[in-house]
Formats: C-alpha cells, structure tokens, sequence
C-alpha cells in the first residue's frame, strides 16, 4: 500500500487542489492540515516541484521557499493553518 491510498484527499474532487487564480485554497489547504500522511505528500512535492496545485499542505510559491532554504515546511505548514482558520472565521462571520 502506497501512503497515496491514506491520504485525506483520496475521495475529493481534484479541482479543489487546483484553485482557479485569485481563488483562496482554503478547502484543500483545510484537507491536507487534518491528513495523516501530509509529510509523506509533502516529501514527494518538494522532489517533484510540480508548478501548480497544493500538494502537502502547500502552495507552489510555499514549496519555492522551502526548496530555496527560506522557510522550513512545519514554517509553512504553520502559517497556512493559521491562514485556513482565519479565513473560515472570515466566511463565518
């Protein structure tokens, strides 16, 4: 078993990892934060670089920083989690 068939995502349409531009990716970054193998994903991002999509909890430009040294992935990862909740508490209000 491959840690693709854990993933959160399994089950969700793709289009959500794939926002349109302009669109905040909150449901997919929201998918990844509660997913058991996020590191796993994440890994297989940074090796792959691929240009679009949230893959591991994080944006192309996220998976950049990382790559060139900027910022660590539990960085990102911590400031999207932020990101997510407020942008929910945003839309709930």
């Amino acid at each position: 078993m491959s840690w693709r068939d854990e993933a959160a995502c399994l089950d969700v349409d793709t289009d959500v990892f794939f926002p349109a531009k302009g669109d905040r990716p909150v449901e997919a970054l929201a998918v990844c934060a509660v997913c058991d193998v996020r590191a796993e994903c994440a890994s297989w991002a940074l090796e792959v670089r691929p240009q679009i999509g949230v893959f591991g909890g994080m944006l192309p430009r996220d998976r950049h920083h990382v790559v060139t040294g900027r910022l660590t992935v539990a960085q990102v990862w911590a400031m999207r989690d932020r990101q997510v909740e407020a942008w929910m508490m945003e839309a709930a209000s």
